[in-house]
Parts: structure tokens; sequence; C-alpha cells
């Protein structure tokens, strides 16, 4: 539901042949953060398989949009994906319990991902699929051409839907919004020319794909999380050598640790970057920010009952809770310890 970060792999010929070449191909801008982690996965693969499975990095969209690359992956054109929850739900709508606003922390949402993986695991598996790591694409917002201080205002606005996202596009429409769907390319023509007026994605994104002084006003309100994850056709995958899955496991899994470690660390810079250039950080009183908080649970409740399978947003939340009682724990443990100093 909102920047598209998409790899997709080619080659139906055996991978594990010496000097194989992968093509990967990626929505994500050639300078930006999650092609730099894309390219630092690239030679970790080159170096760990001594050149026996290396990849062909493709950048800026070249393989389309998330549904059309899903579609096509399911006929064999293409082998794998760095997929967004809008992608991902192509294979099993359980994978949207991690797009939903019910998440506070990075930490909270990684947790509730580790935790989910061999659930999610098995349902990519039974569809000829295999996880091999988990992506973060920020915390999403509200931008908007022009200051919107209500929910009145926002409700006004001509908002940006992706294609693929049906569900999203009914809840808008729902709560009082018009809506307007196309594919990523056209979304600065779009903004541009007032064919849209309110985008909802990350600060990281919206600067990336050069957005940021077309909707330069950022409603200080998180949405959710954008999350993915990168899927390989279980096909390809048992093509490749024990030996080399081990070194390939390991370079998915160091990318996993930077997307996760440096997103975060890249929106609050994009953030403060769109300020730095007359960016604003629209603020909303205690009033209006309640009503935009209480149209993000109906969202989430929507989702719940239209999209998100019972179980899975069950499970979801069983370890969302589970984090935070934790967390409770650790603290009340802490203020029980006496202070250094104290008698």
């Amino acid at each position: 539901m909102a920047l598209f970060l998409l790899v997709a792999v080619a080659g139906a010929t055996p991978v594990h042949a010496r000097g194989r070449e992968v093509k990967l191909a990626t929505m994500a801008p050639r300078n930006s953060i999650w092609n730099n982690v894309l390219k630092e996965m690239k030679s970790d693969w080159t170096q760990t398989t001594g050149g026996d499975v290396t990849l062909k990095i493709y950048p800026d969209g070249t393989a389309g949009d998330e549904p059309n690359v899903v579609g096509d992956m399911k006929l064999g054109v293409w082998d794998a994906a760095l997929l967004t929850t809008s992608g991902l739900i192509e294979f099993d709508e359980s994978f949207s319990a991690l797009a939903l606003p019910v998440y506070e922390s990075y930490e909270e949402l990684y947790h509730v991902m580790q935790k989910m993986e061999p659930y999610l695991e098995a349902k990519l598996e039974a569809k000829g699929f295999v996880l091999l790591h988990w992506a973060v694409g920020g915390w999403i917002y509200f931008f908007s051409r022009e200051p919107v201080r209500s929910i009145e205002v926002l409700q006004r606005q001509k908002i940006h839907v992706w294609p693929g996202d049906p569900e999203s596009d009914r809840f808008w429409t729902e709560n009082g919004f018009t809506t307007v769907c196309f594919s990523r390319s056209d979304l600065h023509t779009q903004l541009k020319s007032g064919g849209i007026d309110l985008i909802y994605n990350t600060p990281l994104a919206v600067l990336s794909f050069q957005l940021s002084r077309l909707a330069p006003n950022r409603l200080d309100f998180r949405i959710q999380p954008l999350v993915g994850a990168t899927v390989i056709s279980k096909e390809v995958w048992d093509k490749i050598s024990s030996e080399r899955k081990i070194k390939i496991r390991e370079a998915c899994r160091k990318a996993e640790t930077r997307f996760f470690r440096d997103i975060p660390k890249g929106d609050d810079e994009a953030m403060r970057e769109m300020e730095s250039h007359g960016g604003a950080c629209v603020t909303l009183d205690e009033k209006e920010r309640a009503k935009i908080q209480a149209m993000m649970e109906r969202f989430a409740d929507y989702m719940k009952k239209n999209q998100v399978p019972a179980e899975a947003y069950r499970i979801a939340l069983e370890h969302r809770d589970e984090y935070r009682s934790m967390r409770m724990k650790e603290k009340e443990k802490r203020e029980k310890e006496p202070q250094a100093g104290s008698p």
C-alpha cells in the first residue's frame, strides 16, 4: 500500500551453474538506500558463492508495478521479488496483518514479523515460493500540496491509491475521499497538475522519488509501517546447492538487518532535509488528532473484516501484545531495582 519496492529475478537455467547471473529489478531509485542495500547484497552473493551465483540489479521500476510482477512470477516469467505487502498479499492475504496501523515502533513490528515468519513461510511454500528475508520501507505519513489541519479538509483532498489495492481504495472512498488510481510513474505529473492533492507514503520515498517539492506538507501523524519481503520461487531455490543456499541466506539476513538499521534513520534524515528546503510539518491539535486516530482504527477494523484472515490477525495481535507485555515487565523491573548510590 504505498511505496512499491519490487525485486525480480529471471532465468530458467539452473543457477548453480558456474557464473550464473541472476537478474534483479527494483522500483527503488538508483541512488536510494534501498538500492544501496541491494548492491551490498549483490557483492555478498558474489563473494560468498565464489561467483557461482551473481546478481545484476535493474533499479527504477524496470520490472513494472507489483501486481504485474507477481502475476508474471506465477507464470514463471520472474523467479523472485522484493515486494511490499501490496504484492505479498497476491500470494496470501495473511501478509496484510503486518501493514495495519496497529504497531507503535519498528522494534514491535520486527518482533511480530520474526514470530510470524514460520507461519508465513508455510503459506508461501504452499504456493511454491520461499521467503528469503524481511524488509522495511519506513513509516507512512500523509503528504499534501497544501497544509491540512483538520479531517474535514483532509477528506476533501483527491488522494492517490496504488493499483492492486482495491480494499484501501474502497475504504478511502467510503470515508469521504476522492480516490485516483495510477502507477508510480505518473505521481509527479498528477501532483504537478493537481490531478491529486494527497499521497500517503514514507518520507524517504517522497524525497527519493522527488515528490517533496510538489507535496511539501507532511501531516505529523504516523499512519502505518511499510513492510516487505524478498520471495523466490521454490523451483529456482531448489536448483541452488545447499552450500550456496547457506551463504545466500547469510547475505539476505545481513540485508534484512541493514534495512531495519538504515531505513528509520533515512526517514528521519529525509524529514529534516524536506523541512530545510521549505517543507512543513503540519501539527494537529488534540481534537483533530483524535479524529484521524479514530479513522485509522476504523481502517484497521475494515481491513480485518475485508482482507486480513482472522487467524493471521489474531496471531499478529497476540505477538504484538506479547512484545508490549514483555517491555512493560522490563520497565517495572528497572523501576524496582535500587538506584546507584541509594542506601
